[in-house]
């Protein structure tokens, strides 16, 4: 996950757990074993960003690559390589 920017939070090593992502995005688990949508994401600036189901996150991996499609810096970083091709 630190290839992709993401450094955990905790100690814990097992499913549970907080992220944070170097341009500020947090992940954080709701610590319930069987929860369908347990991933809450906020950006930033600490607002909540919802899956496209009006839910929590189902994956950490959705979520994360939903901050690789949406972070501003990382658009301006595809752009710039874009360009530079």
């Amino acid at each position: 996950m630190a290839c992709m920017g993401w450094l955990r939070l905790d100690e814990r090593r097992d499913k549970f757990g907080s992220w944070e992502h170097v341009h500020g995005w947090r992940l954080e688990h709701c610590g319930h074993p069987t929860a369908l949508h347990p991933w809450m994401l906020y950006d930033p600036f600490g607002k909540t960003v919802l899956a496209p189901n009006g839910r929590a996150w189902n994956t950490l991996t959705s979520a994360m690559n939903y901050v690789k499609e949406h972070d501003e810096h990382s658009t301006e970083t595809r752009k710039a390589s874009a360009v530079a091709v």
